[in-house]
């Protein structure tokens, strides 16, 4: 198992209609997201990438995008498509770009962030959320804090395989590609912990009250179960 097959993926999403009221840990996600999504200021042409047809109560009009023609077949001028396709879209042509929901852990990090930072107009913003490898949900496993590894899980009573990327790695190539780091916030922090030991996303989701006050300190984001990036395409942008 060397990848995420993206037929898969669209196979998955398009037989499962709900994605985020399976149990408190990824109501409160969906919750933490959409928090964040709603204290920016959106102007212009927005993608959402990868949106399952959710618009996160975001009012402004938006492109969705995704692999999964299920999701999005009553969403007027919506696109069907793989991330990773770099002749998808247009360069130079959205002013924000959301990637929330741990859509880039299906796909190739690189060719993703690559693609988004061709399709952002210049000073255009780019939202990603992902799930992180430095989570300590991995303590102590083989996968913990590697810069990239594929794991496999219990999603919705399936074996689910997705790629997990570490908090510095995901950094490492936003820079790489001309991004400039303007907010980061995490979500299931201790919770994440609790989840290692314990393995019920209920009773980790009793720790979630915590992540307000340890997202005060770098050292605990940085080890937050899912992170949440604003950055901004810098005027080097090619």
């Amino acid at each position: 198992m060397d990848k995420v097959n993206p037929d898969v993926v669209r196979e998955f999403y398009n037989k499962h209609d709900q994605m985020w009221e399976i149990n408190n840990w990824y109501k409160y996600s969906q919750n933490s997201i959409i928090s964040f999504l709603q204290k920016q200021h959106y102007t212009g042409n927005i993608l959402n990438a990868g949106s399952g047809g959710n618009t996160y109560g975001i009012t402004s009009p938006m492109i969705h995008l995704d692999i999964s023609e299920e999701k999005v077949k009553d969403i007027e001028d919506a696109v069907i498509g793989n991330l990773e396709s770099s002749n998808l879209l247009q360069t130079n042509n959205f002013d924000s770009i959301i990637c929330v929901g741990s859509v880039i852990n299906y796909c190739n990090s690189y060719k993703v962030i690559e693609n988004f930072q061709k399709w952002l107009k210049e000073d255009g913003d780019l939202i990603l959320e992902f799930e992180n490898s430095s989570s300590f949900e991995y303590l102590f496993t083989d996968y913990y804090d590697k810069p990239m590894s594929i794991v496999s899980t219990n999603y919705i009573d399936s074996n689910h395989v997705i790629y997990i990327f570490s908090f510095d790695y995901i950094i490492s190539l936003l820079k790489l590609n001309n991004f400039e780091i303007i907010e980061i916030a995490g979500f299931h922090i201790l919770s994440s912990l609790a989840l290692r030991f314990f393995n019920s996303e209920n009773f980790a989701s009793k720790f979630t009250f915590l992540d307000k006050f340890l997202n005060k300190i770098h050292y605990f984001k940085k080890h937050s179960a899912n992170i949440i990036i604003r950055c901004k395409t810098t005027s080097t942008k090619v």
